[in-house]
């Protein structure tokens, strides 16, 4: 039963991350590293976003091997993970959300908000669960482990690495749009409490419940 319980709460934390990142590629001010590289890449190579974000599970579960120098053919699993997820996020934005591109600067501030706040809900809820990791968040672990430094520079690397390939193939290709702005400073400065204040407020509701 908790199994069961763990799966329902990854599929709720994955989407309430998916339907965010669609909303806020819509809204147009700017997105968090990771995603501005799978959105430059998806322009610059027709493939799509989603497909993109499974191509490049693969190589870094594949960045994983050579991490912890051991070929484990399980930890592909973890692309099996992001697969349904990456093809739901393919037809909820190019499908469902096609015709959907707001102008209004308020509706667009607006929906930026509220995307930001439910995108950090899903983190909170995939930060509590054991069932699953995902490649990107598994290749940040390992290469902690491998480098003995703490998360958040792993992080930072990371991140360094992303925008630095999206903001090259927005120069190289001339792409339309660099997919990084405002949005994307205030991501960073938010995300991080945001997430501690649905901790907060799920730590709060279950200490409610067991005293009802």
């Amino acid at each position: 039963m908790n199994k069961i319980s763990e799966y329902l709460k990854l599929i709720v934390g994955v989407l309430f991350i998916l339907i965010p990142v669609a909303f806020l590629i819509k809204a147009n001010f700017g997105l968090a590293a990771f995603d501005m590289y799978l959105l430059n890449t998806s322009q610059t190579t027709g493939i799509k976003y989603g497909t993109v974000n499974i191509i490049t599970g693969i190589f870094l579960v594949i960045v994983q091997f050579f991490i912890v120098k051991k070929f484990e053919i399980k930890r592909f699993i973890q692309v099996l993970f992001i697969t349904l997820p990456s093809l739901f996020f393919n037809f909820f934005f190019y499908t469902v959300l096609e015709n959907f591109n707001p102008e209004n600067l308020l509706f667009r501030i607006v929906l930026f908000v509220v995307m930001d706040i439910l995108m950090a809900l899903g983190i909170a809820i995939l930060t509590r669960i054991k069932v699953v990791v995902f490649p990107l968040e598994t290749t940040m672990v390992e290469a902690k482990k491998a480098f003995k430094v703490r998360i958040g520079i792993i992080k930072y690397v990371m991140d360094f690495i992303f925008i630095s390939i999206g903001v090259s193939l927005f120069f190289i290709f001339d792409l339309e749009n660099i997919n990084v702005g405002i949005g994307t400073v205030v991501l960073v400065l938010t995300q991080g409490s945001l997430v501690m204040m649905w901790n907060k407020l799920i730590d709060a509701t279950k200490f409610s419940q067991k005293n009802h």
